[in-house]
C-alpha cells in the first residue's frame, strides 16, 4: 500500500512541470486563430475597398451635363470648355480644377459652381463679371471688373470710366492686369476706388480715372466735379465724403462745377472753378 501512494504523489507532482497537461498547446493555438483572424479581416476590406472603386467605375459615370447663369456664354459652350463629358467617372472629376480653368477660358465668368448629383448628373452653376472700367492702352480699351480682371480687348470704350497713368505687363484675358513694381501702389488704389465706387452704387458717375500723378487719383466725376484722393486711402469712406459733398451742394442750389479736394483725412474741401 505505500508504495502505491508514492507512485501516485509522483504522478501528480509529475504533471504541472511535464508537457502533457495541455495549456501550452492551448495557447499557441488561440494565438495562432487570432493571427488567421487578423488576416482573414484584412483580405476582407481589401475586397471590400476594390468592390466599391469597381462600382464606382462601372456605375457611376456622367449621364447628363447642363449649365445654368451665364447671358455672355451659352449652355453649350460653357460645357463644352469644361471637358466634361457623357462617359466620364463621376467621382474622378477634379471640379475645382475645371472650376479654375473655366473662369480663365471664359473671362467673363467670375464663379463656377460644379455640383454631383447621383446617379450621373453634373450641373455647372455660374456668375459674371460685369466691367466698370477700361484700361486705356495703345492698342484699345482693355476691359475689367471691379477687382481688375481683364475681361477682353476692345476698340471703342463702351462709354465705361477711361482709366489712364498705367503700364500693363503681358496682360491677358481672364487674368487681373499686371504692372511694374512702380505702379502697384496705383494698382491696388485703382481697384479700391472701382469696389468703392461700386459698393455705393456711384460708378455710373465716373468718367474717367487718371493714375499719373505720382501721389494722389484724379477722377472726373459726372461733367462737374474732378475728385483728387490720395493713394493708399480708405476709398469707402472717401467716396461717401464726395457723395456728401455733392448732395450738399445740390441742396444748396449750388450748381457751380470745381474741384473735390479729398486729399486731407480730417478736411475735405470743394473749390470752385
Amino acid at each position: 500500500m505505500a508504495e502505491r501512494r508514492t507512485r501516485k504523489s509522483k504522478s501528480k507532482a509529475a504533471a504541472p512541470g511535464g508537457t502533457g497537461g495541455g495549456r501550452q498547446p492551448r495557447v499557441r493555438q488561440s494565438r495562432r486563430s487570432h493571427r488567421f483572424a487578423w488576416l482573414y479581416a484584412a483580405i476582407s476590406g481589401v475586397i471590400m475597398v476594390a468592390a466599391v472603386i469597381a462600382a464606382c467605375l462601372i456605375f457611376f459615370q456622367v449621364e447628363t451635363v447642363t449649365a445654368e447663369g451665364s447671358e455672355k456664354y451659352s449652355s453649350s459652350e460653357i460645357i463644352a470648355e469644361s471637358g466634361i463629358e457623357v462617359g466620364q467617372n463621376l467621382f474622378f472629376l477634379n471640379c475645382s480644377g475645371i472650376a479654375s480653368d473655366l473662369t480663365e477660358s471664359l473671362p467673363y465668368l467670375k464663379t463656377v459652381t460644379i455640383t454631383r448629383t447621383l446617379p450621373g448628373n453634373v450641373k455647372i452653376q455660374v456668375t459674371e463679371c460685369e466691367p466698370v472700367a477700361v484700361l486705356v492702352v495703345a492698342n484699345g480699351y482693355w476691359y475689367i471688373d471691379e477687382d481688375g480682371k481683364l475681361l477682353e480687348l476692345r476698340s471703342s470704350d463702351s462709354g465705361l470710366p477711361n482709366v489712364t497713368g498705367l503700364s500693363l505687363v503681358s496682360p491677358t484675358s481672364g487674368s487681373i492686369f499686371s504692372v511694374d513694381t512702380a505702379y502697384r501702389l496705383k494698382k491696388t488704389s485703382l481697384v479700391g476706388l472701382l469696389n468703392a465706387l461700386t459698393d455705393q452704387e456711384l460708378l455710373d458717375g465716373a468718367i474717367s480715372i487718371d493714375l499719373s500723378d505720382g501721389s494722389e487719383l484724379v477722377m472726373q466725376y459726372t461733367k462737374k466735379y474732378t475728385v483728387k484722393i490720395p493713394y493708399a486711402s480708405d476709398f469707402d469712406y472717401k467716396i461717401r465724403a464726395m457723395n456728401g459733398i455733392i448732395e450738399a451742394l445740390a441742396a444748396q442750389n449750388d450748381e457751380e462745377d470745381g474741384v473735390i479736394d479729398l486729399t486731407l483725412d480730417d478736411e475735405w474741401h470743394f473749390i470752385p472753378n
